[in-house]
């Protein structure tokens, strides 16, 4: 039997920074996705290096017929994710950030975006 091979993408980004803090305390996301039998999958996961006691947040947005809609993903060291999408809804692209602090200030970096 002959394994199907899918082509995976790569995505990544890092969350803004506050007053004192360094580049080097920003928090990181690296991640994949690829198309097989009808459905979007997604592997992702996130680091926080500055050790604050804060939360990292990723936001997961996707788009299909019925709009967009976000899941937050959270961690306080290092997690991840993995989830798939049906394309049968008109799932046709994906947003992506991540921040960390209070709820009350987050430092989120910019969005990586990609539409089918």
């Amino acid at each position: 039997m002959v394994q199907a091979q899918y082509a995976k993408h790569w995505f990544s980004g890092s969350s803004g920074y506050g007053r004192g803090e360094s580049r080097g305390e920003r928090s990181t996301y690296k991640g994949s996705w690829y198309y097989a039998n009808g459905r979007y999958y997604f592997d992702l996961e996130a680091w926080d290096h500055d050790r604050d006691r804060q939360n990292t947040y990723v936001d997961f947005s996707y788009h299909d017929n019925r709009g967009w809609h976000t899941k937050r993903f959270a961690t306080g060291g290092h997690s991840r994710w993995t989830f798939s999408y049906s394309a049968r809804g008109g799932f046709d692209g994906f947003r992506t950030h991540i921040g960390e602090g209070t709820s009350r200030d987050f430092d989120w970096g910019t969005y990586y975006r990609h539409s089918f």
